[in-house]
């Protein structure tokens, strides 16, 4: 899931991350999206947080690869905020591979999704579309890319999002990730983080820190995630 939860304060983060390679996947805290999915007959289990100045997001979702080229994902949230109401949310996503390491170099995915977050016994809902890109460089190393558009139901109104990121294996237990997103209507956000394999390529913990360009100190963010991938149907 790629995309911004919307809010009065803050747009959070709404992420699903999938492998990339055997030898390097992404992390669950990231905001850009991968052109990967998961293996055929096989599951995986994101769950992230997010620590602010006057907020906690957490969410949770596992999804599953029952045909070969059909990702589907679920994903359930609770945000949290001090000034402002809390939030429940929910999403469904369905991604698929539009081409597979064309020359060894690029991938190209695409996912479609909804999402409907209640805030105060009102509900709002988003439909989203996303061309995920990668580019891989060696086997430690890829590059993310991601163009997007989001329809909100309730003002009627689309938003393009974008973003873009690297991922970095310094070592065979430890990754290192940078990216930066936005959309058309606010600046960008950044974030940098690090994630340690508990369980080479199956267990995976991140820990990251994020912030809005040009932002005040109220949009920064810790940011921490685990992922369990490799879980047979």
């Amino acid at each position: 899931m790629r995309r911004y939860l919307s809010n009065s304060q803050y747009y959070s983060l709404s992420v699903g991350l999938f492998a990339i390679t055997s030898y390097a996947w992404a992390s669950p805290s990231l905001e850009v999206d991968d052109a990967e999915i998961t293996e055929a007959k096989s599951c995986q289990l994101e769950a992230w947080a997010e620590y602010g100045r006057g907020r906690n997001i957490h969410w949770l979702m596992p999804a599953c690869n029952p045909t070969g080229n059909l990702e589907l994902a679920v994903a359930a949230g609770y945000e949290a905020y001090k000034e402002d109401y809390d939030t429940k949310a929910f999403a469904f996503e369905a991604k698929t591979m539009l081409a597979e390491e064309l020359a060894d170099y690029v991938s190209i995915a695409f996912s479609a999704g909804f999402e409907n977050y209640r805030t105060e016994g009102e509900d709002e809902q988003e439909w989203y579309v996303n061309l995920p890109v990668t580019t891989f460089f060696s086997e430690r190393f890829a590059w993310y890319k991601d163009i997007g558009a989001v329809y909100e139901k309730e003002d009627k109104h689309t938003t393009f999002t974008w973003g873009t990121g690297f991922e970095f294996g310094l070592t065979d237990r430890i990754d290192l990730y940078g990216e930066v997103f936005g959309d058309s209507n606010e600046r960008p956000y950044y974030q940098v983080l690090s994630a340690l394999w508990l369980k080479p390529d199956q267990i995976q913990v991140s820990l990251g820190f994020g912030d809005k360009i040009e932002g005040s100190k109220d949009e920064r963010f810790v940011s921490l995630g685990l992922h369990i991938i490799d879980l047979g149907l």
